[in-house]
């Protein structure tokens, strides 16, 4: 691909719209009986009504089971924070001191490596968040129990 070269408008710079990066929007749904149901079909009907009279491709794939930006700030905010700060290391410190104690493959070989979190899915990455909250309940932290509104109970304390 190209160098990507900017366009100055005022004080702001944009790519040249032929550049820019086009959004490929999700929209999720379930096969019955051969046709497709969208669990938000209006929101479909509404991003498609931009296309009319031109020609489309759609790709259908089989839902992702990859890690969500809340188990990640879960993770970060609830356990390694407040862990973090009972042991004393920063929290790059202890994420790293925790990949290599629960994300270890083949230890003590010559093929012993460290998975990245980023290469765990929904599933693996919520057993390593369960195993860090035994780490920290060792170490005498307590950390919440996960649930869908803890951001909310964090931004009232």
């Amino acid at each position: 691909m190209g160098k990507r070269t900017k366009v100055q408008r005022g004080h702001s710079q944009i790519y040249p719209r032929r550049m820019r990066r086009m959004y490929h929007p999700k929209f999720l749904g379930t096969v019955k009986d051969g046709k497709v149901v969208f669990n938000r079909r209006s929101i479909f009907n509404g991003y498609i009504q931009q296309f009319e009279g031109r020609e489309i491709q759609i790709t259908i794939s089989k839902k992702s089971n990859n890690i969500t930006n809340n188990q990640l700030s879960y993770l970060f905010a609830c356990v390694y924070q407040p862990l973090a700060a009972s042991v004393g290391y920063s929290i790059e410190e202890l994420d790293g001191v925790l990949k290599k104690k629960h994300l270890t493959i083949n230890p003590d070989t010559n093929r012993e490596y460290v998975k990245n979190k980023t290469d765990l899915n929904r599933a693996e990455l919520s057993d390593y968040i369960d195993m860090c909250r035994v780490s920290a309940a060792k170490c005498g932290v307590i950390t919440p129990e996960p649930d869908k509104s803890w951001k909310e109970k964090q931004n009232k304390v």
